[in-house]
Order: structure tokens, then C-alpha cells, then sequence
């Protein structure tokens, strides 16, 4: 586990990342998402579970308004503004924990930030439509989480080549958006992107080389949440049932260096972070 310090800022806020890893939780307002679709789709039922995440420990709620499953069926810009901008004011009304905006969209990510959002978390990696993303990134001075979510070259199959090929897209992108924003690296987070363009072994390397990609300058996000990849590991088909699976691999983020988990079981996980935290600080 790195002891390395790093800051994450965000608008006129910052989250200093020292050795504790932080609970992200994942709200999604969505019909079809992979693993809760549906659950949280009515506005009451999104706000109760909000509530909820922050009272068990998430120290950042992602709200989403578009699935990212293999498959999914796309969404207007003005669908996914209606599903998240209501949620996201409301929340940001009771609470002071900060909001992220899971959405590769320029204008669903500017109105949730208008809607009181303050971190764009975009599985694109501002690369959807980068003129716009910038523009956005630089006129309201918000954190962003990068995603890497594109297939791998032909020549970083192997686990730990495909690691390196994570970190040389991360460290192309983090010149590229500190140059034209003119922000510096304190205001981007990187996420290797588990279960995206990834097959098993590579998503296990992904975890492995956590400190490699924490070493570019940047805290890092792991998202290991009822993936298909744990099922592949334990053989449960169904995403519910691979909660226990989740908590092994938020825990080897933690002991491995991770600085945030994105995790929708956020009460279960809160104590497995701890423990995984304790036995990453001994000695």
C-alpha cells in the first residue's frame, strides 16, 4: 500500500489521499443497469438510496443515468438530463458529500454540475467528444475521474503488458487535458476500467498494478462491483451473488494502493475496507 500522499480538487475542494481509501457508491437511475436496474429508477426511491449511501459510509455518490452494460440501449441527452439532474439537486440539497456524474456526455454533465455535481466521472475518459468535455472541465474547474475503457493493443494481451498499455493511454491523456485545461494532475482521478475491454487475466493484472498506475501522480478508482469477471472466478452467474466476491476484490484494492472503490453493497464494504486498511497499514 503506498504512502505517497495525493491531493484530488475539485471546484474550491480537495480530498487528500494518505493511506485511506474512500467508499464511492454507486446510485443508478436507470431501468437496465447491469446489476440494479430499475431499483432506484422513481425519483423518491433514488433519493432514499442516496440518503442511504452517505449514512453507511459512501464519502462520494455516482449518479448515472445511462447504463454502461454490454448491450445496453443508448439514451438521449435530454433522457439521461431528466433521470439524473433532479436526483443529483436533491442530494446535493442534504448533502455535503460530493456528487460525480457517471456520463461521457458533454451536456449531461454540464447541467449536473449546474444541478450542484461536483466531479465528472466519464467512462470515455473526456474522449466522446473532447472539445466539449474540456470546455466543461476548464469553465467549472471540476475533478474527473478517467476511464480506461478502449480495447487493448494486439501487442499487450499478457497481464502486466496490458497494465503498462493503461498507464501509457493515462499518461497520454492526463498531458493532453492539463494542457488544454490548463489544470494540473491534482484534479483528475484515473480508473484502469475493470470489466471494459478486459478479459480475466488482464482484470486481474489491472488490480496487481494498482501502484503503477497511483504512480503516474494521480489517486486511483478501482470499480470491482458485482462484475462479470468475479463471476467468472466463482462461477455465479447472477450479480447479486457476487457480493462476497466484490469484498475480496475491494479488499486487495485497498492492501494493493487503491484510493476510492466504486461499490453499489457500500454498507457491507464499509468494514471490509477498514479491515483491508488495518492489515495494509501494519508493521
Amino acid at each position: 500500500m503506498s504512502t505517497v500522499p495525493l491531493v484530488f480538487r475539485f471546484q474550491d475542494r480537495n480530498i487528500l489521499y494518505n493511506g485511506q481509501a474512500q467508499l464511492m457508491g454507486i446510485l443508478n437511475v436507470t431501468p437496465d443497469s447491469f446489476s440494479d436496474g430499475g431499483k432506484f429508477f422513481d425519483f423518491d426511491q433514488a433519493i432514499a438510496h442516496g440518503l442511504e449511501l452517505a449514512q453507511n459510509g459512501a464519502q462520494i455518490i455516482d449518479v448515472g443515468g445511462e447504463s454502461t452494460r454490454p448491450g445496453h440501449q443508448p439514451v438521449s441527452i435530454d433522457e439521461e438530463i431528466r433521470r439524473v439532474t433532479p436526483v443529483i439537486r436533491e442530494l446535493s440539497r442534504q448533502l455535503s458529500v460530493p456528487i460525480s456524474i457517471d456520463t461521457s456526455k458533454v451536456a449531461v454533465a454540464e447541467a449536473a454540475i449546474q444541478a450542484g455535481a461536483n466531479i465528472i466521472n466519464d467512462v470515455c475518459a473526456g474522449e466522446n467528444d473532447p472539445e466539449g468535455m474540456i470546455a466543461v472541465i476548464k469553465k467549472y474547474r471540476v475533478g474527473t475521474i478517467l476511464m480506461h475503457s478502449r480495447p487493448l493493443p494486439a501487442d499487450a494481451q499478457r497481464g502486466d503488458l496490458a497494465a503498462q498499455a493503461i498507464c501509457d493511454y493515462f499518461q497520454q491523456r492526463l498531458r493532453s487535458l492539463c494542457a488544454a485545461t490548463g489544470l494540473d494532475k491534482e484534479f483528475f482521478m484515473l480508473d484502469p476500467g475493470i470489466g471494459f475491454a478486459k478479459n480475466l487475466a488482464q482484470n486481474l493484472s489491472t488490480i496487481k498494478h494498482i501502484a503503477d498506475f497511483r504512480a503516474l501522480g494521480c489517486p486511483v478508482l478501482m470499480g470491482p462491483s458485482r462484475k462479470s469477471f468475479l463471476g467468472h472466478i466463482t462461477g455465479h452467474e447472477k450479480p447479486m451473488d457476487r457480493v462476497w466476491a466484490t469484498a475480496a476484490a475491494a479488499a486487495a484494492s485497498v492492501i494493493l494502493g487503491a484510493d476510492v472503490i466504486r461499490l453499489h453493497d457500500v454498507r457491507e464494504m464499509h468494514d471490509v475496507l477498514i479491515v483491508a486498511e488495518a492489515i495494509a497499514k501494519a508493521d
